[in-house]
């Protein structure tokens, strides 16, 4: 029978613990992942992320001085190259923007962030800044003369895409829209809408302007009118928003209504202002048949300094509504407006030219009927036969007289340096010793002499059937 091998006592198997110990770390020293040196693109990742840190908080040079040490640019990936160009392009940005407008130094670094961003819009910039690049690269383009054809759709790309500045990228759009030639007014007043609906606009009231003038002159009246009246009396754009509401109102020939917000703006109105105020006022009181209030409001804007748009219109209104009032007055009212020299080019903002050859020809209608053809035959009778040929010959000769002379190239003469075609000398060498008589063939053929330059601009053309008052025999 054979016996069992006697167990080993515990203090025998020290060597198991130490040999794990010394395997397991021998395999911690093999499988422990060993530090890697960053390359040259991941150290130019780091150094771009230090520097749009500086782009924050630091000033332009301090980020160009960065970007500079980042030269040479071998190891950089497109979109990296991208970035780098971007902020060379965001750094001249700010440093022009810090600078006082309209210098060289402004103007050059607008110049070289134009250049710079538009380096980097050919690479592949990250979407991410895509809509800042598009809103700063606009504003450069803008500084440096670059046409809004070119700057209205990367304007409309940074507001669609940006948060901090759409405000004023959309300002910068609906001016870029006007700046088109025409103008394109319905975009440039969508672009107000859309800026009235961001949150973050704090005084509304100048953009509510801004949007009604456009809707104004697109005669979109009702749109113009009800923005207008949000625009509080008392804001800075209070009055010119009252005076559009009034013109508004007078497009829409609502009177009684532009009457009352006339003679509100007449009471507090600035004194250059007051004669188109007071002269739209008149109007109003024409077509409300107040004439004494009309023609009160109308001797007060013809008062006004001479040049004045408004003094002229008021004087030509006074004279056709004196006609049936004061025939004296009205004669002398024309007078004085046929003294002076008319405008080399027709910008008469009130009146048409058609509104002052209608005043024109209601004087003339109203002197030729009773009771001029009542007095006696003696002295009135060869007036009116004057009158009737001066009439006949100004239409056959203000066709000579406009067609290649001073007139026709807009030039002013003194009238006594103008081929005059009015052969009166004979009637009115018949007529002496009637002074009122002769004073009114005078201002007659003056009248249609004013007819017959048309639109005072060179090489205007008379508008068919307007070469002499109508309803002349």
């Amino acid at each position: 029978m054979t016996r069992a091998a006697p167990s080993q006592p515990w203090y025998r198997w020290w060597q198991v613990p130490i040999f794990v110990i010394g395997l397991g770390a021998f395999l911690a020293v093999l499988l422990w992942p060993k530090p890697k040196l960053p390359g040259p693109t991941e150290l130019l990742a780091q150094r771009l992320k230090q520097a749009w840190s500086l782009e924050e908080a630091g000033t332009p040079d301090q980020l160009l001085e960065t970007l500079q040490a980042l030269e040479p640019l071998d190891a950089a990936t497109p979109e990296q190259h991208a970035e780098l160009r971007f902020l060379h392009g965001l750094a001249f940005a700010r440093r022009a923007e810090l600078a006082e407008a309209g210098t060289d130094t402004a103007a050059a670094a607008w110049r070289r962030a134009r250049s710079e961003l538009e380096h980097a819009g050919q690479l592949p910039l990250p979407s991410a800044h895509r809509p800042r690049w598009a809103f700063l690269l606009a504003k450069s383009q803008i500084e440096t003369g670059a046409a809004p054809e070119r700057i209205a759709p990367l304007l409309e790309s940074a507001a669609a895409g940006m948060t901090r500045d759409r405000a004023r990228a959309l300002e910068l759009l609906a001016e870029q829209h006007l700046r088109r030639d025409p103008p394109d007014r319905l975009a440039a007043a969508r672009a107000w809408e859309r800026l009235l609906m961001l949150p973050q606009v704090t005084d509304p009231n100048e953009y509510r302007y801004r949007l009604a003038e456009q809707l104004f002159l697109l005669d979109r009246l009702t749109e113009a009118r009800q923005v207008a009246t949000r625009i509080p009396p008392t804001a800075p754009r209070g009055p010119a928003a009252q005076r559009l509401l009034a013109d508004c109102l007078l497009r829409e020939r609502d009177y009684a209504a532009a009457a009352a917000v006339l003679r509100e703006l007449v009471a507090s109105a600035a004194a250059h202002e007051l004669p188109r105020l007071q002269y739209q006022l008149g109007r109003c009181c024409l077509e409300l048949r107040q004439l004494d209030e009309a023609e009160r409001q109308w001797r007060a804007a013809a008062a006004a300094h001479e040049g004045s748009p408004a003094r002229f219109a008021a004087r030509v209104r006074l004279g056709a509504l004196l006609v049936d009032r004061d025939d004296e007055a009205a004669l002398e009212m024309w007078s004085s407006i046929l003294a002076e020299p008319p405008p080399a080019v027709w910008d008469q903002p009130f009146l048409m030219l058609a509104d002052v050859l209608d005043a024109w020809e209601t004087t003339w209608r109203s002197w030729m009927q009773p009771p001029l053809r009542s007095r006696p035959v003696g002295r009135v009778g060869p007036t009116l036969v004057a009158a009737r040929s001066g009439a006949r010959t100004a239409r056959s000769g203000l066709a000579g007289c406009g067609a290649g002379g001073p007139e026709a190239r807009g030039e002013w003469q003194p009238r006594s340096a103008r081929r005059c075609p009015y052969p009166f000398p004979r009637r009115r060498r018949r007529l002496r010793g009637s002074r009122f008589p002769g004073r009114r063939i005078r201002v007659a053929a003056a009248g249609m002499e004013l007819a017959g330059r048309g639109e005072f601009a060179p090489g205007a053309e008379l508008p068919p059937g307007r070469d002499a008052p109508r309803n002349v025999p």
